[in-house]
């Protein structure tokens, strides 16, 4: 009697599992198709089911598409409502590191984030003056945070690396190494670029100059400084080939006027 009743609890278990995998699929195939309305409609659902590994599975796959749509807010409440209702998961530990990252992220209600991301998740905007432009304008919106910090950085690196801006850069790159609110390896990260921006435009000088008077790295201040003595070096060195090939051309022309240049070139 007791094998039976184990034998039956097992095909219902089996069955139920069965059941969630053929419900839970036809919705991802309905997502992976396109259908987004349709497999957010077959997911809220399932979300309801009284299979607690479904509705968990559900509830995950919600929240991505919440997070997909740069509907932050939405998708933080669904990672955490995952996470309550399966935390051993296989999807436990992406959804973990996504409410990590969402709430370091949250400043301004998410509307900051979501300007970034509009922007670093396309590329045609981020390769793009128009869309490098238009975040540079919401970056002043933006309250002190990692958002501005992490914006301010990527169009930065777009002036300089993909529209060839360089003081463009050099201003924006500039506000990222003095802002207190920014991690500091971002500001780091920031001076060295500034560095690099007036380097583009020959005025290492200048860029060290703005390097030593920041709250950095000693070893960002280090190689701004050394990078503004090589260039000094390079002036130096041109100067004095110049004043050396002054100095040949003229004894060149004194040669031709005393008719003896094929002396000299011999």
């Amino acid at each position: 009697m007791r094998g039976a009743v184990v034998l039956a609890l097992v095909l219902f278990a089996g069955g139920a599992s069965a059941q969630m995998t053929a419900r839970v699929e036809e919705a991802r195939a309905a997502l992976e198709a396109g259908e987004t309305d349709r497999a957010r409609a077959l997911f809220t659902e399932l979300a309801r089911s009284p299979n607690a590994r479904e509705a968990a599975t559900a509830a995950y796959h919600l929240a991505t598409m919440a997070d997909d749509a740069l509907d932050f807010p939405a998708a933080l409440t669904g990672y955490r409502d995952f996470l309550r209702r399966d935390p051993g998961s296989r999807f436990a530990a992406r959804a973990q590191a996504r409410v990590d990252d969402l709430s370091s992220h949250g400043e301004g209600d998410f509307v900051p984030l979501q300007r970034l991301e509009r922007v670093r998740r396309d590329e045609a905007l981020a390769n793009s003056l128009e869309g490098i432009r238009a975040l540079d304008r919401a970056i002043d919106t933006f309250p002190p945070g990692l958002v501005r910090a992490e914006a301010r950085l990527l169009v930065g690196e777009g002036y300089l690396s993909r529209l060839n801006r360089l003081r463009d850069a050099a201003r924006v790159l500039r506000a990222l190494a003095e802002d207190p609110a920014a991690p500091s390896d971002l500001r780091s990260l920031a001076a060295e670029r500034l560095v690099d921006a007036r380097a583009g435009v020959g005025e290492e000088r200048a860029g060290a100059d703005e390097v030593r008077a920041m709250p950095l790295d000693p070893e960002v201040r280090q190689n701004a400084a050394v990078r503004a003595r090589r260039a000094r070096l390079r002036v130096a060195a041109r100067w004095t080939l110049a004043a050396c090939a002054g100095i040949g051309l003229f004894a060149l022309a004194w040669a031709a006027r005393e008719r003896r240049v094929k002396e000299v070139l011999r």
